[in-house]
């Protein structure tokens, strides 16, 4: 299946700029959160991670 020419995610974009430059992934990803992302885009990603995180942690919990 192809990709939409047209619409890149982020994640995609990094990793074409990474293999670009000669760089490493962590890098440019780095570079893309501090300087090109919106400070508020970045809270909500960063909560959603932490309910993910916690949802993890409590589902393996139970597993135990």
């Amino acid at each position: 299946m192809s990709k939409d020419k047209c619409k890149m995610t982020r994640k995609r974009f990094e990793k074409l700029m990474a293999g670009r430059h000669g760089v490493q992934l962590r890098e440019v990803h780095d570079m893309v959160s501090r300087d090109m992302v919106d400070p508020k885009k970045r809270r909500e990603e960063a909560w959603q991670t932490a309910k993910h995180r916690y949802a993890r942690s409590e589902s393996e919990a139970k597993q135990a």
